[in-house]
């Protein structure tokens, strides 16, 4: 019961700094450098919050696709990398 109650409350401090995060890094008009910045946030909250490392391996496709909104600010791309990047974080 214990470990339950410490496992909810990581989960809950990790999903209220996504929420910040997200609203502060990848939400404005010209989010660059944050978007990769806000990934790896989540990779580090990920990692001390799942039990299970496993699927962390996932977020190396994901970091690469956040760098083109960083390296090229390619606004083509944005939709089609947030649908992949939903994907692939779906599936951890």
């Amino acid at each position: 019961m214990e470990k339950e109650n410490k496992l909810k409350i990581k989960l809950l401090s990790f999903a209220f700094i996504t929420t910040l995060s997200f609203f502060y890094l990848v939400l404005p008009a010209n989010a660059g450098l944050s978007v990769p910045i806000f990934v790896l946030l989540q990779f580090i909250g990920l990692f001390y919050t799942l039990p299970s490392k496993k699927p962390l391996w996932l977020f190396v496709p994901i970091f690469i696709l956040s760098l083109n909104s960083y390296i090229s600010g390619n606004e083509i791309w944005r939709e089609s990398n947030f649908i992949i990047i939903i994907i692939l974080y779906s599936i951890m």
